[in-house]
């Protein structure tokens, strides 16, 4: 009770510096014995069975809808999603947040920046493939239409690239968002923690908006 955390929408307007753009409710994982004994951790997608709750589907599209309206008034196409520590939830947020822009019709990129501890492909369950990683692309190697899966790009890693800041610092990340945003209709961006990679600050100059994801009483507000 006493904790200096967000703990409800009231708490983040009074203790957070930003614009509280949606609500995301709780939803439960539900795992079948097997991935319990094996301890496997699974995505928790707004499609990945028949049992996720219309509430928490509903939440994404809500957001997605607001997007489109910072679209539709700023052509606001990158949106970088991030949170202060690690296990808020970002990875989930921007994975889903692809997914229903997707849904709408939307050609939609979802980037993988948080190259030291990529999960995006654990959420989406997707292996290792040599022609479908993004460090591949920076290499030159592919191009980004390999990633495309209906009208959602996987631009994600399945293992960690300890040279990815060099990517940024390059100018290259850069260069690859500028040519994205004339061919897709929205990129979504997934970094890392603000408190565990100083890198995230440099990405969120370069994107159009950067949503911070914040689970409730977890962080303390002074962080």
């Amino acid at each position: 009770v006493f904790r200096d955390t967000v703990k409800n929408e009231d708490a983040f307007n009074s203790k957070v510096d930003a614009k509280l753009i949606g609500t995301i409710v709780h939803e439960n994982k539900r795992m079948d014995l097997r991935d319990y004994i094996q301890r496997k951790k699974k995505g928790l997608l707004i499609h990945s069975n028949a049992f996720i709750s219309l509430k928490f589907v509903e939440s994404f599209h809500k957001i997605a809808a607001k997007l489109e309206y910072l679209n539709r008034r700023g052509g606001d196409k990158v949106f970088a999603v991030t949170s202060v520590a690690e296990n808020e939830g970002k990875s989930t947020v921007a994975s889903n947040i692809a997914l229903s822009l997707a849904d709408r019709g939307y050609n939609v990129v979802l980037f993988d920046l948080d190259a030291k501890k990529p999960a995006l492909y654990k959420i989406f369950e997707e292996s290792y493939n040599e022609f479908s990683e993004l460090g591949e692309l920076f290499e030159n190697k592919i191009k980004y239409s390999d990633f495309k899966k209906s009208s959602l790009y996987l631009a994600i890693n399945t293992k960690p690239y300890p040279g990815y800041r060099s990517w940024i610092e390059s100018g290259e990340v850069e260069r690859v968002l500028s040519a994205l945003k004339t061919k897709v209709d929205y990129i979504i961006v997934d970094t890392a923690p603000l408190s565990v990679d100083a890198s995230v600050t440099d990405i969120v100059k370069i994107v159009d908006k950067t949503m911070m994801v914040v689970r409730t009483d977890v962080v303390t507000a002074s962080s």
